[in-house]
């Protein structure tokens, strides 16, 4: 399983995929939990998301103009 840092004492509430942090500008246990809320989220859905890729793609081309249909 990937690490999160926690970073306490940054200069915004935020969450940083790229690096995999969690910064607070101070300790709030509300503001921590949605952010790995968010990790856990995105990396339940990474094996998935390919998946969702490619069946929006199947069904993106499986569309007809209206127009079509009437001739």
């Amino acid at each position: 399983m990937p690490r999160v840092t926690l970073v306490v004492g940054a200069s915004n509430n935020e969450v940083s995929f790229n690096e995999r942090q969690i910064r607070l500008t101070k300790w709030d246990p509300g503001a921590f939990a949605q952010g790995a809320v968010m990790f856990a989220f995105s990396d339940l859905m990474q094996d998935r998301r390919m998946s969702l890729a490619k069946r929006a793609l199947t069904w993106a081309d499986a569309t007809v103009d209206a127009k079509q249909l009437a001739k």
